[in-house]
């Protein structure tokens, strides 16, 4: 498996984790404030930064590849 196949095998499966994070800390949509949820923030943030470390790596990952094919 190549490298961006790998990154985007990660990319691709970070999605569900990111719904099932939502779900398990959603809050009542009855609620009228929006609630601190520490559980929900530490871990949707560290996946949030993932996610954006898989894309800003695959971006890198292209250029380096489209600078090699033209030399």
């Amino acid at each position: 498996m190549t490298e961006q196949r790998y990154l985007e095998a990660e990319l691709f499966a970070a999605r569900p984790a990111r719904t099932r994070i939502e779900e398990a800390t959603a809050v009542p949509e009855y609620t009228e404030r929006l609630a601190y949820v520490p559980d929900r923030d530490v871990a949707f943030s560290r996946l949030e930064a993932h996610i954006e470390r898989l894309k800003r790596d695959l971006g890198s990952l292209s250029e380096t590849e489209r600078t090699n094919s033209e030399a």
